[in-house]
Formats: C-alpha cells, sequence, structure tokens
C-alpha cells in the first residue's frame, strides 16, 4: 500500500454477497497511516466460464475428523475425487464445518463450459445413485448432499473488487 492505494492478491470468497474484511497491515513506526475495513463487491464470473464452483457436504464432525489437520485432510479430498472421478479436475478445494462441508471448483481436460456442465451432472448424478464416503483417519462420513447449483450453496468462481475505505 503506498498512499492508501494498494493491491491485494489472492482474495478467494465462494459466495456472491456483501462482505466486510478486516485488514492489517504492518508499516514503519515513522508513518502514522491506519487503514479500516473494506467494503467487497462480488460479482459474477463470465457465464463461458469452464469452471464451476460445487459443493459437497457429508453427515459427520468436522472437529473430530479433521481436527487442526486441515492440509492434510485438503490433500486426502482432492485425491479421493480425482481418484472417484479421474476425467475431471478439481482445484482450490476448501472446507469448513456445518457438518463437513467441502467445496471444490471442478473443470475438465477439454476446459469448455459445456463439458464441465456436464462433469457436474454426472457427478450429481453418481452421488444421488451410488452415495460417496468420506473416510479419513479412521473416521467416516456419508454424503448428505450435493450442489452443483450456484444458488444453492456452491457457488461459481467470483471476481473481487476490493476497495479500501480510507
Amino acid at each position: 500500500f503506498t498512499n492508501g492505494f494498494g493491491n491485494l492478491t489472492d482474495v478467494r470468497l465462494s459466495r456472491k454477497g456483501s462482505y466486510k474484511l478486516s485488514l492489517k497491515v504492518s508499516h514503519p513506526k515513522t508513518i502514522a497511516y491506519e487503514i479500516d475495513d473494506l467494503d467487497v463487491e462480488i460479482t459474477d464470473q463470465a457465464e463461458d466460464s469452464p469452471l464451476r464452483r460445487v459443493m459437497f457436504k457429508f453427515d459427520g464432525d468436522y472437529s473430530d475428523m479433521v481436527g487442526d489437520d486441515h492440509e492434510g485432510f485438503t490433500s486426502h479430498v482432492k485425491s479421493m475425487l480425482s481418484t472417484k472421478y479421474p476425467d475431471y479436475y478439481f482445484d482450490d478445494v476448501d472446507h469448513y464445518s456445518g457438518s463437513i462441508v467441502v467445496e471444490t471448483t471442478v473443470s475438465t481436460r477439454t476446459g469448455t463450459k459445456e463439458d464441465t456442465d456436464l462433469a457436474v451432472s454426472a457427478i450429481a448424478d453418481d452421488t444421488s445413485s451410488n452415495g460417496l464416503t468420506l473416510e479419513y483417519k479412521g473416521k467416516r462420513a456419508v454424503l448428505d448432499n450435493f450442489s452443483g447449483d450456484t444458488d444453492d450453496g456452491g457457488a461459481n468462481n467470483v471476481t473481487a473488487i476490493v476497495v479500501p475505505i480510507v
């Protein structure tokens, strides 16, 4: 940040909406400047994007299954999904409590929106017919809900426009 302006990189928000974020910036004591809260506006991605954000909600205790092993669990989930669905890519895996909620971005080898939409539909059909069980460190959780619909918990990737209030 210089003179109240700067760039924030790697801001990832998975749902469209209004957010209020706090930002702490370290600076030399010789500079008497404070940055207040940020307003963030989330806008939809391009309609023809080949990426699609989806959500898997498992019936289980997040704290019990994941604990402090966020990185290990992230790696495990990505590996599990890539093994079960080898024709699709799973990136930007995120997870949090609310039972066990896993969000990921799905894409395909062809890199087209149409093929990604077909992939999400195939995952929905498969999980509806066959279910999905998540096993990690001796714990098991059964899929409660899969959502590839941006209005039902999952979301397409979005662009964040970050404006500091100074």
